[in-house]
Formats: C-alpha cells, sequence, structure tokens
C-alpha cells in the first residue's frame, strides 16, 4: 500500500496534468493508516514514522493536486481575459470618416452606428463616418473632398 501511495506521489509530482487516482484510494488510506495505528504497539516505532510519511505525502498529493486546479483556472481567466481586451480594442477604433460637401438641405438622420446625424444645409461641409458618407454620396447628395493639398 505504501508502494502504491509513493507511485500516486510521484505520477503527481512528475505531471503537469491532473493524475487519475483510483477511485477508492482515499478509503483504501483511511484503511491502511487505521491498520498502521492498529499495529503501534508492535511496531510502534516504524509505524509512527510511517504514519507521518503517509500523512506528509498525502498532503503533498492534495497540495500538488490544488495547485494544478488552481494553474488550470487561472489559465481558462486569462485566455477569456484576453479575449476580452481584443474584443475591446476593436469596439474602440474609430471608424474611417470621410470630409463631404452637402449639394441639397438634408434633414437629420439616423447613421448605419446608430447615431442621429444633421440636419444639414446645403454647401455645409461636414466630416462623417465613411459609410453614412458613401450613403449620401451616392444618393447624390454630398461629394466627397479631397483633404490633400495642392
Amino acid at each position: 500500500m505504501y508502494k502504491k501511495l509513493i507511485e500516486i506521489w510521484l505520477n503527481e509530482k512528475n505531471n503537469k496534468e491532473l493524475q487519475e487516482i483510483p477511485q477508492n484510494f482515499i478509503e483504501e488510506m483511511k484503511i491502511y493508516l487505521e491498520k498502521l495505528k492498529e499495529d503501534r504497539e508492535s511496531l510502534r516505532k516504524l509505524n509512527e514514522i510511517e504514519i507521518k510519511r503517509v500523512k506528509l505525502l498525502l498532503e503533498k498529493i492534495i497540495k500538488i493536486r490544488k495547485e494544478k486546479i488552481v494553474l488550470k483556472s487561472i489559465e481558462s481567466a486569462i485566455d477569456i481575459f484576453d479575449e476580452f481586451i481584443i474584443l475591446l480594442e476593436k469596439k474602440t477604433e474609430s471608424p474611417k470618416r470621410i470630409l463631404v460637401r452637402i449639394l441639397q438641405d438634408v434633414s437629420s438622420f439616423i447613421g448605419i452606428d446608430g447615431k442621429t446625424y444633421g440636419p444639414y444645409k446645403a454647401e455645409d461641409v461636414v466630416s462623417l463616418p465613411s459609410q453614412n458618407a458613401e450613403v449620401l454620396i451616392k444618393r447624390g447628395v454630398a461629394i466627397p473632398i479631397d483633404r490633400r493639398p495642392e
């Protein structure tokens, strides 16, 4: 039984992933510890040392398993956090804007981005998100203004 305990401990210690242990392992260890305690009178000194070692190894196995579980949880949380940061960065990118000259009066309208724009009068020069500006240009109510110096 002690050999089995050592094997399980070494297996947990030497592997990064949480290792499978027999389903009845804890119960077997409990019985094993009780047996050692009963034999105490005849082998008192040896058993006490073994009892301490068994308890220590069990504590170490539990500690290692807890660390692995916590690490796995942290890694998962970091992955979720990284995905969230990427989404936030995408959301905060401002859309490309186009400078346009309005050719005729335009009443206020809801843009593709859900914001209200206008009203605008003929000859107004405004900067609009590119998708909204493109709609006005296609409808013939605005023309793009070239920003490049001449």
